[in-house]
């Protein structure tokens, strides 16, 4: 027959010094890290469209300030 051995819990820190070494993450950290991706989304997509109406005054201002011709009055009258 096999029998099973009770393994202790180690709590304490160790050094490794080879790795890579993984590590599973707690799912209360994949939610956070998922919240910052949204929230760093969402002002990025802010400060493109700030980005893009600024550029849109800005063209339409300078085409607003082209000359406009005007009808030049007539002896005719």
């Amino acid at each position: 027959m096999h029998q099973q051995r009770d393994v202790p819990i180690q709590t304490g820190s160790h050094f490794v010094s080879q790795g890579p070494l993984r590590l599973k993450r707690n799912a209360e950290h994949e939610v956070s890290s998922t919240s910052l991706n949204l929230n760093l989304a969402f002002v990025a997509g802010c400060l493109l469209a700030a980005t893009g109406m600024l550029c849109a005054v800005l063209i339409y201002r300078t085409r607003k300030s082209e000359v406009k011709y005007q009808p030049l009055k007539s002896d005719d009258i």
